[in-house]
């Protein structure tokens, strides 16, 4: 039986990337992780399909279950945790509840994808670099980071050095280890009401891949 995200499914882009990632690697043994992963919209699918991965947030009802509160009243989360065990996926999947930023990992990754984790208020106590930096760590030679980041479209946002405009993430990948899949910005799009968010909203989505080089390359 499958469970579903209090956020809905990952968009048709999450299972490109993994295509990507399958093609460069195999799909046999690979290891994903998912920064910011709450309830697990984009968890589930890589361990139904059989891959390692390490789910990382700081939220602790989106990972272990629990009530919010919005002002439409109480929301009832399952949580990541029960997801997996009623989907019989535990084994596959290494949930921690901490800062992503600060972890320090023990082995690499073949990929990484993070969606609009580095936008979190909670991350303006972070430099960007300092963020960006922590996320190379995970990745192993050849590997790819995915960012789905929420570009700047209202005043307050803009004031944020954690929303961003076209082409200023792709600044820290100039330093010749990196290759840029593409670097892309939508057009801005309706989003409909959801946990967190209780009213429909506008957000506006950049989306910047790149692959770290091999060493021959």
């Amino acid at each position: 039986m499958k469970t579903r995200s209090l956020w809905g499914k990952p968009p048709s882009r999450f299972y490109r990337f993994l295509t990507r990632v399958e093609n460069e690697f195999g799909s046999g043994g690979l290891r994903i992780g998912i920064l910011g992963c709450s309830d697990g919209k984009f968890v589930l699918p890589p361990a139904r399909k059989g891959y390692k991965v390490l789910a990382i947030d700081i939220d602790q009802k989106a990972l272990f279950g629990g009530v919010k509160t919005d002002i439409t009243g109480e929301v009832n989360m399952e949580g990541l945790v029960s997801r997996l065990k009623r989907e019989g996926l535990s084994k596959s999947v290494k949930v921690l509840c901490c800062d992503f930023t600060e972890l320090k990992p023990n082995s690499k990754l073949h990929a990484v994808w993070t969606s609009g984790a580095i936008n979190y208020s909670y991350n303006l106590k972070h430099e960007v670099s300092s963020i960006i930096d922590s996320i190379k760590l995970y990745i192993v030679r050849g590997g790819f980071i995915y960012f789905d980041y929420m570009m700047p479209i209202e005043p307050m946002h803009h004031e944020r050095a954690n929303y961003f405009k076209k082409d200023e993430l792709v600044r820290f990948f100039k330093d010749g280890k990196w290759k840029i899949i593409y670097n892309k910005v939508m057009p801005i799009q309706l989003e409909k009401a959801h946990v967190d968010m209780p009213v429909d909203h506008y957000h506006q989505w950049g989306h910047l891949c790149v692959q770290l080089k091999y060493l021959n390359e």
